[in-house]
């Protein structure tokens, strides 16, 4: 009885179901991993029906490295204002302000790259996850990329996320900024 408990509370961390979405996928599947699959699934259907939601509300994160010689901001926005002041959103904000001021990033994603750009480019991937934001790996877990963990608190709060602009300050070069 304990184990079933201690599963029904890790699924609801793990996916922000709700405990009667996470006792049903249980027992539809019989094991914590097929039921994890089973609410992810659903979780990435429901965000693709919210896709074309307007996501209008939102934070703006700064992060300064030590010493003050490499700062970033980044505004990312959700559906509502709820999801906007949550700890897991105000986490990810913060997350992605320290990955610009880390990682430098020119674009968000590969569209943004312009089209003469492009065309100069010989690895378009090793290009994307040096240059764009979204495709690039974590600093502080190189197995996922800033855009699978956007999609995972997506998941979790069950809202459209997306970053909207960033900005890299360092002491003595131009601000980079893609908006």
């Amino acid at each position: 009885m304990n184990k079933k408990l201690d599963e029904i509370k890790k699924l609801r961390e793990v996916t922000g179901a709700g405990v009667t979405d996470v006792k049903q996928a249980l027992l539809e599947a019989g094991s914590f991993e097929r039921a994890l699959q089973l609410l992810q699934k659903k979780g990435a259907k429901l965000l693709e029906q919210k896709s074309e939601r307007v996501a209008s509300q939102g934070v703006v994160a700064s992060y300064i490295h030590l010493g003050g010689k490499v700062g970033a901001m980044v505004e990312l926005r959700s559906e509502t204002d709820f999801v906007a002041k949550s700890e897991s959103f105000q986490k990810l904000a913060y997350e992605i302000a320290v990955q610009v001021a880390g990682m430098d990033p020119r674009y968000l994603d590969v569209h943004d790259i312009p089209a003469d750009e492009k065309r100069k480019i010989k690895d378009r991937e090793q290009f994307a996850k040096e240059n764009c934001l979204l495709k690039q790996p974590l600093i502080k877990d190189p197995d996922k990329t800033v855009e699978e963990l956007i999609h995972a608190v997506a998941l979790q709060v069950r809202e459209n996320i997306g970053i909207v602009r960033f900005v890299r300050f360092a002491v003595g070069e131009k601000p980079s900024s893609n908006g």
